[in-house]
């Protein structure tokens, strides 16, 4: 659709990487992988935590950091750590979790928060994410919206609670709200190459660049991505798989697409943005997105039903993005869920 999720760093840092292969060792035969054991997981300690700054995120100011530092270290022994490549947040992350630091907090956007769940899905510790870009999804689906300092200040509060939260999967790389592949990949792309404008204009730059991508490469489109979720398929030109609700947010208010999942359901939604759009339908999308009608009742919309897997076939290699920032092109994406993989301060 012609509605972008937010995004997160936008610096050489806060993007995505590739998949490596996960790699096997041989054994003395040369036939068959051995499986080698579990290293066991590091002392949890509780009062130490790691902050996470992309300094160059969308909302993030010097002043706001130090701020956050000592709110944090009412409660915790803080590391500050600052981004400076993209990736270096799953590094970052790592280094906590080999620590056995409690508590990973990231000032940032969904694309840096992204890259820590990298490193910290399947362990104890725990994330909060500390709204700095341009959107913040994460955050505000879990309460913890606002300024970076109000958040941190949520995270001290003896009445949050630690959650477990799902996770979805793609081709083995975790994210935390949604993915999609062909529109909005393609304008989170082109607007990630342009970080002057994505910071003067915010979400704005994204409905901006929407607009102009669908006019040139969408309107009138044929269909060229097959979805299929459970017993049901469908031809697409745009396809959205969602773990959560709220797809992205316009300002203060909430983007919603698929209905029937949330952070805890166990379950993805699929939407595929079919072919034929017109210019007259971008009003029609946007009032349904923004308002409580169902999107799917829009002719160029169907919403297949909540499923524990999803697959995506591109007839030509496709771009996707992972929480609103560019990951890659592909044209096979096998979606699942990772139920409860996600400690979150909430």
């Amino acid at each position: 659709m012609v509605v972008i999720p937010g995004s997160g760093p936008v610096q050489s840092g806060g993007g995505v990487d590739e998949i490596d292969p996960p790699s096997a060792v041989v054994g003395e035969t040369g036939s068959d992988p051995v499986a080698q054991p579990e290293a066991p997981s590091p002392e949890l300690h509780t009062d130490q935590a790691m902050l996470i700054v992309n300094p160059i995120a969308t909302t993030v100011n010097q002043k706001h950091i130090g701020e956050i530092e000592r709110i944090l270290g009412e409660r915790f022994a803080v590391d500050v750590r600052i981004t400076e490549a993209r990736g270096h947040a799953t590094t970052l992350a790592q280094e906590a979790v080999d620590a056995g630091v409690g508590l990973v907090a990231v000032y940032a956007g969904d694309g840096t928060t992204n890259e820590a769940i990298q490193a910290i899905a399947g362990t104890d510790v725990a994330l909060a994410h500390l709204p700095g870009g341009s959107a913040s999804v994460l955050a505000r689906i879990l309460g913890m919206g606002g300024s970076g300092p109000a958040a941190a200040r949520r995270v001290v509060d003896p009445a949050r609670r630690r959650r477990q939260i799902d996770l979805g999967d793609v081709n083995g790389r975790p994210f935390a709200f949604t993915a999609g592949i062909g529109l909005d990949a393609a304008v989170v792309k082109l607007v990630d190459g342009d970080v002057e404008r994505k910071q003067r204009l915010r979400w704005t730059a994204f409905w901006l660049e929407a607009v102009s991508t669908a006019r040139s490469q969408y309107f009138g489109a044929e269909a060229s991505i097959t979805v299929r979720s459970g017993t049901e398929e469908a031809r697409a030109i745009t396809a959205i798989i969602q773990n959560a609700e709220a797809y992205t947010y316009a300002g203060p208010r909430p983007l919603t697409i698929g209905r029937d999942v949330t952070l805890e359901s166990h379950t993805l939604q699929a939407t595929a943005l079919q072919q034929g759009l017109r210019w007259i339908d971008v009003p029609a999308l946007t009032y349904r997105t923004l308002s409580k009608a169902d999107a799917d009742r829009h002719p160029r919309i169907r919403t297949l039903p909540a499923s524990t897997e999803v697959t995506v076939h591109c007839d030509r290699p496709m771009p996707i993005q992972l929480d609103g920032d560019y990951w890659t092109d592909l044209t096979e994406a096998r979606f699942s869920v990772r139920p409860r993989a996600l400690t979150v301060i909430a």
